[in-house]
């Protein structure tokens, strides 16, 4: 485990799937970090990649062969390493081997970075493309926060987007992957209340949200998710239960589609890396705590 720190936040990151433990708020000594419970979901903020979600029948193709990918990519049940780390950041990389090739057949550098500023924390995920070959990916996290984190009930609750256009709401198919139905999302003045029956099948995933999401009650405290250059944003808890937590889950990316095996090459929103590039995707999540 390692923890990084400032004068107002403490976070706390495990070398298992460089996954967020602690997001702790010193002024009003809170817990935002779901802190996991296998009654509802064991994990606590996963990271994303080369893929999102599932894949129809675990598999997707690539320069003219077939793989299969377990849920969420290859990250999260991987041990990285801590490779720079000061008193406010840490970075983690994964090392590739002959298994992960297995699943995914490119030689590159995957890394990323926890940077403590003020009151909020960056996260920077880097990708260098060390191979002959373009890749293909997406990056995604999957931070979940503990309601209420300032009194009251679950249901007080909102997720509000103050930059929003018209939102539009990606549907799920039965089997929990992208059913190609889309249609708007009717928010109430710009926010999303919460309540445990939002989730009868899985997330709620939102396009046009303009970038920034803030939880809250309203009141002194608030948390916000900003990620500028990911178009899409999946709000979840476990579905048909009264779990005491959301999941605010910035993507680049849609997940599969039902009865379709992906050609990666050809899934329009993927991230395409030339071979000797690099690219960095960045996300953070913030902390308000008024007097």
């Amino acid at each position: 485990m390692v923890t990084i720190e400032n004068e107002l936040l403490r976070v706390s990151i495990e070398e298992l799937g460089a996954e967020l433990k602690s997001i702790y708020g010193k002024k009003t000594g809170t817990e935002y970090l779901w802190q996991g419970d296998k009654t509802y979901w064991a994990g606590r903020a996963y990271n994303l990649f080369p893929v999102i979600g599932r894949l129809y029948e675990g598999k997707y193709d690539v320069y003219g062969k077939t793989y299969e990918m377990p849920p969420h990519g290859l990250v999260r049940k991987r041990m990285l390493v801590v490779t720079a780390q000061t008193q406010t950041s840490v970075t983690f990389t994964l090392p590739t081997d002959d298994e992960m090739r297995k699943s995914y057949p490119f030689e590159y550098v995957y890394s990323i970075e926890y940077v403590l500023e003020g009151a909020k924390l960056n996260v920077n995920v880097k990708v260098e493309n060390r191979g002959d070959k373009t890749m293909y990916y997406c990056i995604g996290g999957h931070p979940g926060f503990n309601i209420p984190f300032e009194g009251g009930k679950f249901e007080d609750y909102f997720v509000e987007f103050p930059d929003a256009g018209s939102t539009k709401w990606h549907k799920f198919s039965q089997n929990i992957l992208m059913s190609g139905e889309v249609e708007a999302y009717p928010l109430e003045n710009g926010k999303l209340p919460l309540s445990h029956d939002l989730f009868p099948l899985d997330a709620v995933v939102l396009a046009n949200t303009g970038g920034k999401a803030i939880l809250s009650r309203g009141g002194k405290q608030r948390l916000t998710v900003e990620y500028p250059s990911m178009p899409y944003l999946g709000v979840w808890h476990k579905p048909q239960s009264d779990a005491p937590y959301v999941c605010l889950e910035p993507w680049s990316a849609l997940p599969a589609r039902d009865n379709v095996r992906e050609d990666f090459a050809k899934k329009e929103d993927l991230f395409s890396l030339e071979s000797g590039k690099t690219s960095v995707l960045s996300w953070s999540i913030s902390v308000e705590e008024k007097n």
